[in-house]
């Protein structure tokens, strides 16, 4: 609801009402840390990926598969099945006996699923064309993987699938630079850090609903403070005042 003032609130079954424009003053006020916060986790994290974390770098080759011409067909047909095959031929590059082979000859420490997650084989839509992307923290290496699995592949479609026009559409390049740069992770994790930084001023603003100096009182009861009066919370305690006389024989 909106109140006498022009503040935006909603109240709550319980009784309880958040003023949003004072909730929009308290993050303005911690705007500036907030702010800094966040640059901080991004510089961080762009020194750890700099320094530290490994970075990846990926290298696409393309194979274009074009089926044997089937007599008693006509070339339509023959392009539309090659393109309904380009499902299976993605399912026999991603096969073990394709796979394997490539993780034996450059004696990768790895396992067949951990292989599966370097790299990407995918069909551009309407083609029959096949991208074979590999990733590794070494450009070269993951060039000639890239490079040893399209030719591994492209004799597995010729032998088990019987086409024989496999041929290289573009070969695998040389990546320079990583695919995800140490700046593209400072940027995400400085946003996550100010919306978590944000997230929690707004959490502390709702759950500590106390008023504790003259601001609050100005910006919550709408009140003018013209005065205040220092308050010890401690008391301090009376030292003893009786006296004790000497007792006369």
């Amino acid at each position: 609801m909106k109140n006498s003032i022009g503040e935006f609130a909603v109240t709550k079954d319980r009784g309880i009402t958040i003023d949003f424009k004072a909730l929009f003053m308290e993050l303005l006020d911690k705007s500036l840390i907030i702010i800094l916060c966040g640059l901080f986790c991004g510089l961080l994290t762009y020194l750890a990926c700099s320094t530290i974390i490994p970075l990846n770098y990926e290298s696409t080759t393309k194979i274009y598969v074009m089926p044997q011409e089937t007599e008693g067909q006509s070339a339509y047909v023959n392009l539309e099945v090659g393109s309904l095959l380009t499902t299976d031929y993605i399912e026999l590059v991603q096969g073990r006996d394709v796979i394997e082979p490539v993780i034996s000859h450059y004696n990768l420490d790895i396992t067949y699923e951990s292989f599966l997650n370097k790299i990407t084989v995918n069909n551009p839509t309407d083609t029959r064309i096949i991208e074979i992307s590999v990733k590794d923290t070494d450009p070269y290496l993951a060039r000639n993987l890239a490079i040893y699995l399209r030719d591994i592949a492209t004799t597995a479609i010729e032998t088990q699938m019987g086409i024989e026009g496999v041929t290289v559409w573009e070969e695998a390049n040389l990546p320079l630079e990583p695919n995800i740069t140490p700046a593209i992770y400072a940027v995400i994790f400085a946003c996550l850090t100010i919306f978590i930084s944000a997230l929690i001023v707004i959490i502390r603003y709702l759950v500590i609903d106390k008023i504790v100096s003259a601001d609050d009182v100005e910006n919550r009861l709408n009140l003018v403070v013209l005065g205040t009066i220092s308050y010890e919370g401690k008391k301090h305690q009376k030292k003893g005042g009786g006296v004790h006389g000497s007792k006369k024989n």
